[in-house]
């Protein structure tokens, strides 16, 4: 817009409506590139006047409007043809601050008056009319919906209608079409006159390629669990030939990627047999967003929370190679770190790395790695020959971890190979098929000898969630 044609500071007429196209306008969004266009659309404005054709109209009062440059300033500013508009305007109460409500709802009802509104409703119109399930004799258009509380209160919905259930109930729907979303006062002040009404107000779109459904969210899709129903001219044609009514849903679907969800704009052909209904929070919907997306987002949290353990079991196995290797630059620091770590997955392990938790370390990972680790022993036989006398009380988390990981068999053979040789040089040997066995007896006999320390039992199943935690009864 050039300097010179600029809005004027505190305009009466802030919205006007160009029927031509049914598109409401704030004022200043009007641009004109020079004193010609100005006087174009004058002279269009008292031309159509005479011919009774589509006109420029004020949002507020409906009545013709043109534009014009105030005298002082240079700006330019919509004015009333009429000069006895002024007066009536409800523009003119909003300077004496009254209540806008009305402002508001003359303007969605001018809007009600374009081409585009007016298809709109011939579509759906005749979309209802081919569905048996809706009651002919009810269906109206542009009728006066007074309150069955107080009559006093009443809408005029775009078209009312009555739906027949399977149950034998009835559902009173009151269709509106909207073109805009600029009217939430409108919306709400609607969404509660339904309700008492116990009715399903449905909302209708003319469009919703390339809409951005973000401008809706105050107001119509995202209440209405991010469903927006449109009907257009491939929506009539299905309705005649399945002989229902059927609608263009346009939704979010969200989707998990990775640890994220996100959300996908979808379209898909609906009748309304397919839709869920919700008076109570006037809602009607097909896909149901909301429920889907709290299942993800409990899924992502999930996978979130177990990635974070994750890396955490690699943390702890590299803190304790490290601290075997001699490669700790502050060992007492990242092993504080590793243990507040553990606690905020309520694992608890000692203040200071100590010969206790250093054996359980040493023993379960050589278990799973089938050879010594974090030891001085190679083979996995020395483990667990070294374990058998000095680790006692983790001979539990140790055959726990030997038969998940099939190293069992393992050790039984080293073990096999040992006996051969002692024998050959004429010494004894206790096989590990007894020791087995005397350890399992020790356990379950709860002896002295082999009672087992189960302080790190919640350590011990979180490195090793693959291994089930038995029942307390074991």
């Amino acid at each position: 817009m050039s300097k010179g044609f600029v809005l004027v500071d505190e305009p009466l007429i802030e919205y006007v409506i160009d029927q031509a196209d049914g598109r409401e306008y704030r004022a200043g969004e009007y641009v004109f590139a020079s004193a010609r266009d100005i006087a174009q659309i004058r002279l269009r404005v008292f031309d159509a006047i005479k011919r009774g054709e589509p006109n420029i109209i004020c949002a507020a009062c409906h009545t013709p409007a043109y534009p014009r440059k105030h005298l002082d300033t240079g700006r330019f500013h919509f004015v009333h043809v009429s000069e006895d508009s002024d007066k009536d305007c409800p523009y003119n109460e909003k300077r004496r601050r009254l209540d806008t409500g009305r402002i508001d709802s003359m303007r969605y009802n001018g809007q009600k008056e374009g081409p585009d509104h007016k298809l709109v409703k011939s579509l759906l119109r005749s979309s209802v009319d081919v569905d048996p399930d809706f009651d002919p004799q009810l269906t109206r258009e542009e009728k006066n919906w007074y309150g069955a509380t107080d009559e006093k209160k009443w809408r005029r919905p775009d078209i009312a209608a009555v739906r027949k259930s399977d149950a034998g109930n009835s559902l009173k729907i009151a269709f509106e079409i909207q073109l805009s979303s600029t009217y939430l006062k409108v919306i709400a002040a609607r969404r509660e006159f339904y309700l008492k009404e116990n009715a399903l107000l449905f909302w209708i779109f003319k469009d919703a390629s390339g809409t951005d459904p973000r401008q809706y969210q105050d107001d119509l899709f995202y209440n209405n669990n991010s469903n927006l129903f449109v009907v257009d001219e491939e929506t009539l044609r299905l309705s005649r030939e399945q002989g229902k009514l059927v609608f263009r849903c346009c939704y979010y679907e969200p989707v998990l990627e990775c640890v994220s969800v996100t959300d996908v704009w979808r379209e898909r052909l609906v009748g309304f047999d397919e839709l869920t209904t919700d008076i109570c929070n006037q809602r009607v919907y097909w896909y149901d967003y909301k429920g889907e997306k709290a299942r993800l987002l409990e899924t992502a949290g999930k996978v979130a929370w177990e990635r974070e353990e994750d890396k955490l079991r690699e943390r702890y196995v590299e803190f304790w190679i490290k601290f075997h290797n001699g490669e700790c630059e502050d060992p007492e620091r990242e092993y504080r770190q590793i243990r507040n770590n553990l606690s905020n997955h309520d694992i608890l392990i000692p203040e200071r790395q100590d010969r206790e938790i250093a054996r359980f370390t040493q023993m379960v990972l050589s278990a799973k790695a089938g050879e010594g680790v974090l030891t001085g022993y190679k083979t996995l036989l020395e483990v667990a020959n070294h374990s058998y006398i000095h680790g006692k009380q983790f001979l539990w988390h140790f055959g726990r971890v030997l038969q998940h990981y099939g190293n069992w068999e393992k050790l039984l053979a080293q073990d096999r190979d040992a006996e051969r040789k002692k024998k050959s040089r004429g010494k004894d040997h206790e096989s590990w098929t007894k020791k087995g066995m005397t350890i399992k007896r020790g356990i379950d006999g709860n002896s002295i000898e082999f009672r087992q320390n189960r302080r790190y039992d919640k350590l011990f199943f979180f490195l090793f969630p693959e291994i089930s935690i038995p029942s307390a009864n074991k």
